[in-house]
């Protein structure tokens, strides 16, 4: 897709006709439509405010999937989002295990960028993001092995059948929750 068609989807999507947007951006209503017809690119200047008035990302009016150093960064950076883990403090890796697990990563992104077929590439990101993050919980419940983990798989459930705003707020609530020192365990 090219920007304009992304520019129209958005606009559309939000139900603004192509005036209401271009004056939102403080450019003439042709400039718009230009836009959307592909005779004329927005600066990068124009484009963050068109992406502003849309509620999207600058990104999100991108064709990133044609250019292949965008495209690279957008399919690896879950699994980069993956350094989240194993850098936390819940999840106690020694620096040792650290640094194995993030030149797995690095070997794995590197070899995925190599994947030219676009379905392969999203096949091939996705069951890395899988295991690391099935390595992850494990890493993170084992120590609670000999446990009843019920109330910690009923949480999960709850957590999963959530939408994706609602787990943003969760994982807010939680991460606040560990920082007050009354909700925490205390080493014993």
């Amino acid at each position: 897709m090219t920007i304009g068609e992304q520019i129209k989807t958005f606009r559309k999507k939000l139900g603004l006709t192509q005036k209401q947007l271009a004056d939102k951006c403080e450019v003439a209503e042709i400039t718009i439509r230009q836009y959307e017809l592909g005779k004329r690119q927005p600066r990068m200047e124009q484009l963050q405010k068109v992406a502003s008035a849309l509620n999207v990302q600058t990104n999100d009016l991108l064709p990133w999937e044609d250019v292949p150093e965008i495209r690279d960064a957008v399919y690896a950076s879950e699994l980069e989002m993956l350094d989240i883990f194993y850098t936390d403090k819940h999840f106690n890796y020694s620096k040792a295990e650290q640094q194995k697990i993030k030149q797995e990563i690095s070997n794995c992104i590197s070899i995925g960028n190599k994947i030219e077929d676009i379905q392969e590439r999203t096949e091939y990101y996705d069951k890395l993001i899988a295991k690391y993050s099935h390595e992850f919980l494990n890493h993170l419940i084992e120590p609670y092995a000999e446990d009843n983990v019920i109330a910690i798989a009923a949480l999960i459930a709850d957590y999963l059948a959530l939408n994706n705003t609602a787990r943003n707020k969760v994982a807010e609530y939680a991460e606040e929750l560990t920082e007050i020192p009354r909700y925490t365990k205390k080493e014993e």
